[in-house]
Protein backbone atom coordinates (compact mmCIF):
# COMPACT_ATOMS: atom_id res chain seq x y z
CA UNK A 1 0.00 0.00 0.00
CA UNK A 2 1.18 3.20 -0.90
CA UNK A 3 2.41 5.92 1.41
CA UNK A 4 0.43 9.36 2.30
CA UNK A 5 3.76 10.89 1.03
CA UNK A 6 3.97 8.82 -2.47
CA UNK A 7 -0.01 9.36 -3.05
CA UNK A 8 0.55 13.38 -3.24
CA UNK A 9 3.83 13.38 -5.17
CA UNK A 10 1.55 10.95 -7.46
CA UNK A 11 -1.45 13.81 -7.25
CA UNK A 12 0.98 16.68 -7.79
CA UNK A 13 2.67 14.71 -10.42
CA UNK A 14 -0.16 14.24 -12.52
CA UNK A 15 -1.91 17.82 -11.96
CA UNK A 16 0.98 19.30 -13.57
CA UNK A 17 -0.82 18.78 -17.09
CA UNK A 18 -3.77 20.75 -15.72
CA UNK A 19 -1.91 23.72 -15.26
CA UNK A 20 -4.34 26.84 -15.99
CA UNK A 21 -2.52 28.38 -18.83
CA UNK A 22 -3.00 26.00 -21.62
CA UNK A 23 -1.66 26.30 -25.27
CA UNK A 24 -4.93 25.18 -27.34
CA UNK A 25 -3.78 23.79 -30.60
CA UNK A 26 -6.78 24.39 -32.99
CA UNK A 27 -6.74 21.51 -35.45
CA UNK A 28 -8.44 23.02 -37.92
CA UNK A 29 -6.61 26.32 -38.47
CA UNK A 30 -3.50 24.72 -37.43
CA UNK A 31 -2.66 27.29 -35.16
CA UNK A 32 -1.67 27.32 -31.64
CA UNK A 33 -3.42 29.72 -29.16
CA UNK A 34 -0.97 31.18 -26.62
CA UNK A 35 -2.17 32.73 -23.50
CA UNK A 36 -1.07 35.94 -22.53
CA UNK A 37 0.50 34.71 -19.29
CA UNK A 38 1.98 31.94 -21.11
CA UNK A 39 4.35 34.35 -23.92
CA UNK A 40 7.43 33.93 -21.76
CA UNK A 41 9.35 30.70 -22.60
CA UNK A 42 11.88 31.12 -19.57
CA UNK A 43 15.25 33.33 -19.19
CA UNK A 44 18.49 33.11 -20.82
CA UNK A 45 19.95 29.99 -18.83
CA UNK A 46 17.42 28.04 -17.63
CA UNK A 47 17.27 24.21 -18.12
CA UNK A 48 14.10 21.88 -17.67
CA UNK A 49 12.62 24.07 -15.49
CA UNK A 50 9.89 25.17 -17.64
CA UNK A 51 6.63 23.30 -18.64
CA UNK A 52 4.42 24.50 -21.77
CA UNK A 53 0.67 22.81 -21.33
CA UNK A 54 -0.89 21.99 -24.86
CA UNK A 55 -4.68 20.65 -25.16
CA UNK A 56 -6.39 19.77 -28.80
CA UNK A 57 -9.14 17.11 -29.16
CA UNK A 58 -8.25 13.33 -29.71
CA UNK A 59 -9.78 13.12 -32.95
CA UNK A 60 -9.42 14.59 -35.86
CA UNK A 61 -10.77 13.74 -39.28
CA UNK A 62 -12.17 10.70 -37.63
CA UNK A 63 -8.74 9.79 -36.88
CA UNK A 64 -7.03 9.35 -33.33
CA UNK A 65 -4.17 11.71 -32.99
CA UNK A 66 -3.24 10.09 -29.13
CA UNK A 67 -1.95 7.43 -31.55
CA UNK A 68 0.21 9.79 -33.20
CA UNK A 69 4.11 10.24 -32.16
CA UNK A 70 4.33 14.17 -31.17
CA UNK A 71 6.92 16.09 -31.27
CA UNK A 72 7.63 19.88 -30.89
CA UNK A 73 9.88 21.34 -33.35
CA UNK A 74 11.76 24.66 -32.38
CA UNK A 75 14.72 27.14 -33.58
CA UNK A 76 15.95 28.94 -31.02
CA UNK A 77 16.87 33.16 -31.95
CA UNK A 78 20.55 32.04 -33.14
CA UNK A 79 17.99 30.03 -35.75
CA UNK A 80 19.53 26.75 -33.74
CA UNK A 81 16.52 24.32 -34.74
CA UNK A 82 16.14 20.99 -32.58
CA UNK A 83 13.02 19.13 -31.56
CA UNK A 84 11.50 17.77 -27.80
CA UNK A 85 9.80 14.30 -28.14
CA UNK A 86 6.95 14.48 -26.17
CA UNK A 87 6.14 11.37 -23.54
CA UNK A 88 3.37 12.49 -21.46
CA UNK A 89 0.61 12.22 -23.43
CA UNK A 90 -2.85 11.93 -21.28
CA UNK A 91 -6.52 11.13 -22.74
CA UNK A 92 -9.34 12.45 -20.82
CA UNK A 93 -12.53 12.63 -22.55
CA UNK A 94 -12.31 13.54 -25.83
CA UNK A 95 -9.17 15.74 -25.15
CA UNK A 96 -5.20 15.60 -25.30
CA UNK A 97 -2.74 16.72 -22.68
CA UNK A 98 0.51 16.97 -22.97
CA UNK A 99 3.57 19.06 -21.72
CA UNK A 100 6.90 20.55 -23.85
CA UNK A 101 9.78 20.80 -20.65
CA UNK A 102 11.95 23.32 -22.59
CA UNK A 103 15.81 22.54 -22.58
CA UNK A 104 18.40 24.69 -22.49
CA UNK A 105 19.61 24.70 -25.89
CA UNK A 106 16.08 26.55 -26.89
CA UNK A 107 16.80 29.26 -23.96
CA UNK A 108 20.28 29.53 -24.89
CA UNK A 109 19.80 32.96 -26.36
CA UNK A 110 17.33 35.88 -25.51
CA UNK A 111 14.74 36.55 -28.00
CA UNK A 112 12.34 34.88 -30.05
CA UNK A 113 11.67 31.05 -29.42
CA UNK A 114 9.66 29.84 -32.54
CA UNK A 115 8.17 26.33 -32.34
CA UNK A 116 5.31 24.13 -34.26
CA UNK A 117 3.71 20.90 -33.27
CA UNK A 118 4.48 17.64 -35.37
CA UNK A 119 2.01 14.59 -35.18
CA UNK A 120 2.88 11.32 -37.29
CA UNK A 121 2.57 7.70 -37.39
CA UNK A 122 4.48 4.89 -38.84
CA UNK A 123 4.59 1.14 -39.53
CA UNK A 124 6.83 -1.20 -38.55
CA UNK A 125 8.74 -0.60 -41.10
CA UNK A 126 9.60 3.18 -39.95
CA UNK A 127 7.50 4.18 -43.19
CA UNK A 128 5.85 7.29 -42.66
CA UNK A 129 2.35 6.76 -43.17
CA UNK A 130 0.08 9.78 -41.93
CA UNK A 131 1.70 13.91 -40.89
CA UNK A 132 -0.09 16.25 -39.03
CA UNK A 133 1.85 19.65 -38.33
CA UNK A 134 0.75 23.37 -37.08
CA UNK A 135 1.82 26.58 -38.57
CA UNK A 136 4.85 28.54 -37.59
CA UNK A 137 2.82 31.11 -35.91
CA UNK A 138 4.08 30.12 -32.42
CA UNK A 139 6.67 32.45 -31.03
CA UNK A 140 7.43 33.06 -27.12
CA UNK A 141 9.40 35.27 -25.60
CA UNK A 142 13.28 34.75 -23.85
CA UNK A 143 14.47 36.78 -21.55
CA UNK A 144 17.88 37.99 -20.80
CA UNK A 145 19.55 37.20 -17.61
CA UNK A 146 22.76 37.68 -15.35
CA UNK A 147 25.05 34.39 -15.83
CA UNK A 148 27.97 34.44 -13.63
CA UNK A 149 29.54 30.81 -14.93
CA UNK A 150 31.42 30.62 -18.14
CA UNK A 151 29.32 29.98 -21.31
CA UNK A 152 31.88 28.34 -23.61
CA UNK A 153 30.86 24.63 -23.64
CA UNK A 154 27.51 25.46 -23.57
CA UNK A 155 26.77 24.03 -27.39
CA UNK A 156 29.00 20.70 -25.72
CA UNK A 157 26.24 20.65 -22.91
CA UNK A 158 23.90 21.29 -24.90
CA UNK A 159 24.58 18.30 -27.13
CA UNK A 160 25.31 16.00 -23.47
CA UNK A 161 22.31 16.82 -22.73
CA UNK A 162 20.96 15.59 -25.57
CA UNK A 163 22.65 12.15 -24.69
CA UNK A 164 19.69 10.53 -23.73
CA UNK A 165 17.48 11.51 -27.56
CA UNK A 166 20.74 10.35 -29.20
CA UNK A 167 20.44 6.27 -27.09
CA UNK A 168 16.78 6.56 -27.76
CA UNK A 169 17.30 7.02 -31.66
CA UNK A 170 19.87 4.86 -31.58
CA UNK A 171 17.88 2.06 -30.41
CA UNK A 172 15.14 2.59 -32.17
CA UNK A 173 16.65 3.09 -35.42
CA UNK A 174 18.71 -0.46 -35.03
CA UNK A 175 15.42 -2.11 -33.57
CA UNK A 176 13.33 -0.51 -36.43
CA UNK A 177 15.96 -1.92 -38.78
CA UNK A 178 16.11 -5.29 -36.73
CA UNK A 179 12.28 -5.64 -37.23
CA UNK A 180 12.66 -4.95 -40.87
CA UNK A 181 15.07 -7.70 -41.55
CA UNK A 182 12.66 -9.74 -39.11
CA UNK A 183 9.61 -8.83 -40.93
CA UNK A 184 11.52 -9.85 -44.14
CA UNK A 185 13.36 -13.24 -43.36
CA UNK A 186 10.89 -15.27 -44.69
CA UNK A 187 10.32 -13.12 -47.98
CA UNK A 188 14.89 -13.17 -47.94
CA UNK A 189 14.11 -17.23 -47.72
CA UNK A 190 12.34 -17.56 -50.53
CA UNK A 191 14.58 -14.66 -52.54
CA UNK A 192 17.30 -17.21 -51.97
CA UNK A 193 14.90 -20.46 -53.01
CA UNK A 194 14.23 -18.93 -56.20
CA UNK A 195 17.50 -17.57 -56.43
CA UNK A 196 18.75 -21.13 -56.07
CA UNK A 197 16.12 -22.31 -57.84
CA UNK A 198 16.81 -19.74 -60.93
CA UNK A 199 20.52 -20.73 -60.78
CA UNK A 200 19.40 -24.75 -62.12
CA UNK A 201 17.43 -23.63 -63.81
CA UNK A 202 19.40 -20.84 -65.26
CA UNK A 203 17.00 -17.94 -64.70
CA UNK A 204 19.35 -16.22 -62.67
CA UNK A 205 19.44 -12.35 -64.18
CA UNK A 206 15.70 -11.99 -62.93
CA UNK A 207 15.98 -12.82 -59.31
CA UNK A 208 19.45 -10.93 -59.23
CA UNK A 209 17.48 -7.85 -60.53
CA UNK A 210 15.00 -8.35 -57.35
CA UNK A 211 17.63 -9.26 -54.82
CA UNK A 212 19.12 -5.81 -56.45
CA UNK A 213 16.09 -3.49 -56.46
CA UNK A 214 15.16 -4.93 -52.84
CA UNK A 215 19.24 -4.28 -51.53
CA UNK A 216 18.86 -0.54 -53.19
CA UNK A 217 15.88 0.43 -51.12
CA UNK A 218 17.40 -1.31 -47.87
CA UNK A 219 20.46 1.40 -48.15
CA UNK A 220 18.71 4.23 -49.92
CA UNK A 221 16.18 3.79 -46.48
CA UNK A 222 19.70 4.24 -44.11
CA UNK A 223 20.09 6.73 -46.53
CA UNK A 224 17.45 8.98 -46.29
CA UNK A 225 17.13 8.28 -42.12
CA UNK A 226 20.54 9.77 -41.82
CA UNK A 227 20.54 12.97 -44.27
CA UNK A 228 17.74 13.72 -42.48
CA UNK A 229 19.52 14.74 -39.92
CA UNK A 230 22.42 16.15 -41.53
CA UNK A 231 21.06 19.46 -40.70
CA UNK A 232 21.20 19.11 -37.12
CA UNK A 233 24.03 17.59 -36.66
CA UNK A 234 25.80 20.67 -39.34
CA UNK A 235 23.61 23.46 -36.78
CA UNK A 236 24.73 21.66 -33.86
CA UNK A 237 28.67 21.29 -34.85
CA UNK A 238 28.11 25.22 -36.34
CA UNK A 239 27.34 26.53 -33.17
CA UNK A 240 29.98 24.27 -31.14
CA UNK A 241 33.26 25.66 -33.27
CA UNK A 242 30.94 29.47 -32.99
CA UNK A 243 31.28 28.86 -28.95
CA UNK A 244 34.71 27.48 -29.45
CA UNK A 245 35.75 30.29 -30.57
CA UNK A 246 34.05 32.83 -28.82
CA UNK A 247 35.96 30.93 -25.51
CA UNK A 248 39.35 31.12 -26.73
CA UNK A 249 38.76 35.04 -27.91
CA UNK A 250 37.28 35.50 -24.05
CA UNK A 251 40.53 33.84 -22.36
CA UNK A 252 43.27 33.66 -25.18
CA UNK A 253 46.60 33.55 -22.63
CA UNK A 254 48.67 31.82 -25.32
CA UNK A 255 51.79 32.98 -26.90
CA UNK A 256 51.75 31.06 -29.38
CA UNK A 257 50.20 32.68 -32.67
CA UNK A 258 47.07 31.60 -34.25
CA UNK A 259 44.73 32.34 -37.60
CA UNK A 260 42.28 34.35 -35.51
CA UNK A 261 44.94 36.68 -33.92
CA UNK A 262 47.44 36.64 -37.39
CA UNK A 263 44.28 37.88 -38.80
CA UNK A 264 43.83 40.50 -36.17
CA UNK A 265 47.87 41.18 -36.65
CA UNK A 266 47.36 42.11 -39.89
CA UNK A 267 44.32 44.15 -39.51
CA UNK A 268 46.29 46.26 -36.98
CA UNK A 269 49.01 47.11 -38.93
CA UNK A 270 46.96 48.23 -41.90
CA UNK A 271 44.68 50.15 -39.86
CA UNK A 272 48.58 51.86 -38.37
CA UNK A 273 49.60 51.93 -42.47
CA UNK A 274 46.45 54.12 -43.36
CA UNK A 275 46.05 55.93 -40.92
CA UNK A 276 49.84 56.82 -41.79
CA UNK A 277 48.87 57.69 -44.96
CA UNK A 278 46.38 59.60 -44.00
CA UNK A 279 47.96 61.77 -41.77
CA UNK A 280 50.97 62.17 -44.28
CA UNK A 281 49.19 64.64 -46.68
CA UNK A 282 48.46 66.91 -43.65
CA UNK A 283 51.46 66.61 -42.08
CA UNK A 284 52.91 67.94 -46.04
CA UNK A 285 50.56 70.39 -46.25
CA UNK A 286 51.17 71.98 -42.53
CA UNK A 287 54.90 71.93 -42.83
CA UNK A 288 54.47 73.72 -46.01
CA UNK A 289 52.29 76.38 -45.09
CA UNK A 290 54.94 76.72 -42.20
CA UNK A 291 57.62 76.80 -44.82
CA UNK A 292 55.79 79.56 -47.00
CA UNK A 293 54.93 81.72 -43.79
CA UNK A 294 58.53 81.64 -42.86
CA UNK A 295 59.62 83.12 -45.67
CA UNK A 296 57.22 85.81 -45.86
CA UNK A 297 58.04 86.88 -42.37
CA UNK A 298 61.75 86.85 -43.11
CA UNK A 299 60.87 88.79 -46.48
CA UNK A 300 58.42 90.91 -44.63
CA UNK A 301 61.54 91.98 -41.84
CA UNK A 302 63.95 92.66 -44.01
CA UNK A 303 61.62 94.56 -46.43
CA UNK A 304 60.64 96.66 -42.92
CA UNK A 305 64.44 96.88 -42.52
CA UNK A 306 65.47 98.43 -45.71
CA UNK A 307 63.08 100.82 -45.67
CA UNK A 308 64.06 101.96 -42.14
CA UNK A 309 67.46 102.03 -43.38
CA UNK A 310 66.43 104.10 -46.19
CA UNK A 311 64.62 106.71 -44.59
CA UNK A 312 67.57 107.19 -41.57
CA UNK A 313 70.52 106.75 -42.61
CA UNK A 314 72.58 108.95 -45.21
CA UNK A 315 74.59 106.52 -47.40
CA UNK A 316 76.58 108.82 -49.24
CA UNK A 317 77.97 111.83 -46.91
CA UNK A 318 79.23 114.91 -47.72
CA UNK A 319 82.35 115.80 -45.27
CA UNK A 320 83.39 119.68 -44.90
CA UNK A 321 86.30 120.51 -43.78
CA UNK A 322 86.53 123.95 -41.98
CA UNK A 323 90.52 125.42 -41.44
CA UNK A 324 91.10 127.51 -39.31
CA UNK A 325 92.85 130.51 -41.02
CA UNK A 326 93.37 132.97 -37.89
CA UNK A 327 97.08 131.90 -37.26
CA UNK A 328 97.82 131.90 -40.76
CA UNK A 329 96.07 135.75 -41.33
CA UNK A 330 98.34 136.48 -38.22
CA UNK A 331 101.60 135.27 -39.25
CA UNK A 332 101.01 136.81 -43.17
CA UNK A 333 100.11 139.98 -41.13
CA UNK A 334 103.86 140.03 -39.52
CA UNK A 335 105.52 139.16 -42.54
CA UNK A 336 103.94 142.06 -44.45
CA UNK A 337 105.24 144.14 -41.63
CA UNK A 338 108.73 142.98 -41.96
CA UNK A 339 108.68 143.58 -45.80
CA UNK A 340 107.17 147.48 -44.80
CA UNK A 341 110.47 147.92 -42.65
CA UNK A 342 112.71 150.18 -45.28
CA UNK A 343 116.05 148.41 -43.73
CA UNK A 344 114.66 144.79 -44.98
CA UNK A 345 113.80 145.32 -48.74
CA UNK A 346 112.07 142.64 -50.91
CA UNK A 347 115.26 141.97 -53.08
CA UNK A 348 117.52 142.81 -50.18
CA UNK A 349 116.08 139.81 -48.41
CA UNK A 350 116.09 137.62 -51.42
CA UNK A 351 120.07 138.82 -52.50
CA UNK A 352 120.61 137.97 -48.49
CA UNK A 353 119.02 134.59 -48.83
CA UNK A 354 120.33 133.78 -52.23
CA UNK A 355 123.96 134.87 -50.74
CA UNK A 356 123.03 132.44 -47.67
CA UNK A 357 122.46 129.92 -50.31
CA UNK A 358 125.62 130.06 -52.28
CA UNK A 359 128.07 130.50 -49.28
CA UNK A 360 126.37 127.24 -47.77
CA UNK A 361 126.24 125.30 -50.99
CA UNK A 362 129.81 123.78 -50.26
CA UNK A 363 128.69 123.69 -46.55
CA UNK A 364 128.06 120.45 -44.59
CA UNK A 365 124.24 120.65 -44.57
CA UNK A 366 123.63 116.92 -45.05
CA UNK A 367 122.13 116.73 -41.10
CA UNK A 368 119.45 119.19 -42.31
CA UNK A 369 118.21 117.80 -45.61
CA UNK A 370 117.91 114.13 -44.22
CA UNK A 371 115.80 115.26 -41.11
CA UNK A 372 113.61 117.65 -44.16
CA UNK A 373 113.37 114.16 -46.26
CA UNK A 374 112.60 112.00 -43.10
CA UNK A 375 110.44 114.66 -41.65
CA UNK A 376 108.74 114.69 -45.20
CA UNK A 377 108.30 110.79 -45.53
CA UNK A 378 106.31 110.78 -42.20
CA UNK A 379 104.14 113.42 -43.27
CA UNK A 380 103.59 112.23 -46.81
CA UNK A 381 102.10 108.99 -44.65
CA UNK A 382 99.79 110.44 -42.85
CA UNK A 383 97.93 111.99 -45.21
CA UNK A 384 96.62 115.71 -44.76
CA UNK A 385 98.42 116.71 -41.28
CA UNK A 386 98.35 120.02 -39.84
CA UNK A 387 101.18 121.30 -38.67
CA UNK A 388 102.03 124.43 -36.30
CA UNK A 389 104.72 126.69 -36.29
CA UNK A 390 105.33 129.57 -34.26
CA UNK A 391 101.78 129.79 -33.95
CA UNK A 392 100.67 129.58 -37.45
CA UNK A 393 99.03 126.43 -38.36
CA UNK A 394 98.82 125.26 -42.02
CA UNK A 395 98.03 122.02 -44.17
CA UNK A 396 101.59 120.06 -44.92
CA UNK A 397 99.63 119.57 -48.63
CA UNK A 398 98.83 123.16 -49.65
CA UNK A 399 100.90 125.87 -51.23
CA UNK A 400 101.18 127.50 -47.91
CA UNK A 401 103.49 124.98 -46.23
CA UNK A 402 105.74 125.57 -49.22
CA UNK A 403 106.18 128.91 -48.30
CA UNK A 404 106.37 128.10 -45.15
CA UNK A 405 108.81 125.39 -45.39
CA UNK A 406 110.89 127.96 -47.53
CA UNK A 407 111.02 130.84 -44.98
CA UNK A 408 111.70 128.23 -42.10
CA UNK A 409 114.83 127.17 -43.86
CA UNK A 410 116.23 130.67 -44.73
CA UNK A 411 115.53 131.40 -40.98
CA UNK A 412 117.36 128.44 -40.10
CA UNK A 413 120.32 129.60 -42.24
CA UNK A 414 120.35 132.88 -40.93
CA UNK A 415 120.67 131.75 -37.06
CA UNK A 416 123.71 130.15 -37.88
CA UNK A 417 125.30 132.52 -39.43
Amino acid sequence: MASLEEIIAQISEEDYLHDPIQFIIDSDLRIVSIPGRGVVAGVVGDKNINRINFQMNRYYNGFDMSKFTTRINYINSKKILNYYSVTDMTIEDDLIYFTWLVESDALAYSGTLTFAISMFLADESGKLLQAFNTSDDGKLTVLSGIQVEDHVNDVQKTITDRNENFKKTGVALISMLAVGMEAQKEHAKNIASQVAMASANGALNPAYSYMNNNGRNLGLGLVYGVLSMQQSAYNAGFALGQAAVRGERAGQQSHSPSKATYQSGIWLGEGMINGCRDIATKVFSTGKKLGTGIVDSVSEAMQSAEDIFDSTVDVAPVITPVVDLTDIQTGAARITSMFNNPSVTPMTNIRAISGMTNNRQNGNNEDVVNAINGLKKSIGNTGNIYNNISGITYDNGSAVSEAIETLVRAAKIERRR
